[in-house]
């Protein structure tokens, strides 16, 4: 009877009202092409020949590539190198950031990218650290005011090319490591190796083993799309990676053949075809 008394003035919990429902995290969508397909669709792939152009994250942070993308192109064919960028006038960069939001402090990033890439340019050998990068904690071994260190070779603490440069955070650091640290270390090329691999042992495993030594290969990154990207990368090498143990296996050839298909990678929230919304684990991915 109280609980009754109760509902009937609106409060306590209906014995007929479906469980309260966990918290939805925002779906995370990637678009996946044919594994065969040349290319994955991350405009950084198209940039790693120009490594400057790492400003095109400031242009993505929070914004729609759709949105952004046709900008930033207009942009980099009006200061195509840092020095136009850097003595650029600041209203002139501003006036590109006019639909994208904190255009100010967008434009004045830019240009303090391009000074700071004038005085210290990546080089190799001449590394800074980034605070709690990639992991909490990270790179306290090394002072805020300590010089550049060395490359790895003679100094193993964790330290990056490009960390110093304004605008330049989690999401551009794993990207030049992806896309443009190899090129700069002389050990290979961004590019997605060769598919399908040839039968042959010899061929595959030489194909391999020059892509083993690239930097994309020892780190998870931050952000979903370069994730997904790695998983696909990976498999294109013939191994099935998980981004949550960092671990990898011999991909079978069902999966092979599934993954010519093009599909959707999730993490968060995903629809059931067979009707109703299901959980997926925050790294599980599913293409469809």
């Amino acid at each position: 009877a109280p609980l009754e008394e109760a509902e009937s003035k609106g409060e306590g919990i209906s014995l007929l009202s479906p469980p309260p429902q966990p918290p939805k995290e925002p779906v995370s969508c990637i678009p996946v092409p044919p594994l065969s397909s040349t290319c994955f669709g991350l405009v950084q792939e198209s940039l790693a020949s120009d490594s400057f152009h790492l400003i095109a994250v400031i242009f993505l942070n929070k914004i729609r590539e759709t949105v952004a993308l046709p900008i930033f192109y207009t942009f980099i064919t009006r200061f195509a190198d840092p020095f136009s960028l850097a003595a650029a006038n600041l209203g002139e960069v501003v006036s590109y950031f006019q639909n994208l939001g904190i255009r100010n402090h967008r434009a004045k990033k830019c240009i303090a990218l391009a000074k700071a890439w004038l005085d210290h340019p990546p080089a190799k050998g001449r590394r800074w650290r980034r605070l709690h990068y990639p992991t909490h904690n990270d790179e306290k071994d090394i002072k805020s005011d300590e010089e550049p260190i060395a490359d790895e070779t003679e100094d193993a603490r964790a330290a990056w090319e490009v960390v110093h440069l304004p605008g330049i955070g989690e999401y551009g650091i794993d990207s030049w490591r992806i896309f443009c640290r190899d090129e700069l270390r002389g050990i290979g090329t961004a590019a997605l190796p060769a598919f399908p691999a040839s039968d042959h042992e010899d061929s595959r495993m030489s194909v391999e083993g020059e892509e083993m030594k690239g930097e994309w290969t020892g780190f998870l990154p931050h952000v979903k799309e370069l994730r997904a990207y790695l998983r696909r990368r990976w498999l294109r090498l013939g191994w099935e990676w998980d981004p949550k143990t960092e671990e990898r296996r011999r991909a079978r050839k069902n999966e092979m053949r599934e993954a010519e298909r093009e599909g959707v990678m999730y993490e968060g929230w995903s629809w059931n075809r067979a009707g109703g919304e299901r959980r997926l684990g925050s790294w599980e991915v599913v293409i469809e």
